[in-house]
């Protein structure tokens, strides 16, 4: 459901959205809301792909950091400490 939102648009702001109306041959309010939906669409997949490199820079890490150990004898550790709980 739809709700209806006030918002003041200096001169530059309401020519730039008319221009982008008459572009996507839409109303001034939908040319906004399309616009609105684009950018937070656009920083939804910056933030993700932000989040991605996190991961695998961790991940990264974590393979760096694995390196030379003997990972069955760690696992054994694992083991018998959880055993003792």
């Amino acid at each position: 459901m739809s709700q209806r939102t006030t918002i003041v648009l200096g001169p530059n702001e309401r020519r730039a959205a008319k221009r982008l109306a008459a572009q996507w041959g839409v109303t001034p309010s939908e040319a906004i809301r399309r616009a609105l939906m684009r950018v937070a669409n656009e920083d939804l997949d910056e933030y993700r792909e932000r989040k991605r490199r996190q991961r695998v820079a961790a991940l990264e890490q974590l393979i760096e950091l694995s390196k030379g150990q003997d990972l069955e004898a760690e696992l054994q550790r694992i083991s018998e400490e959880r055993d003792s709980w």
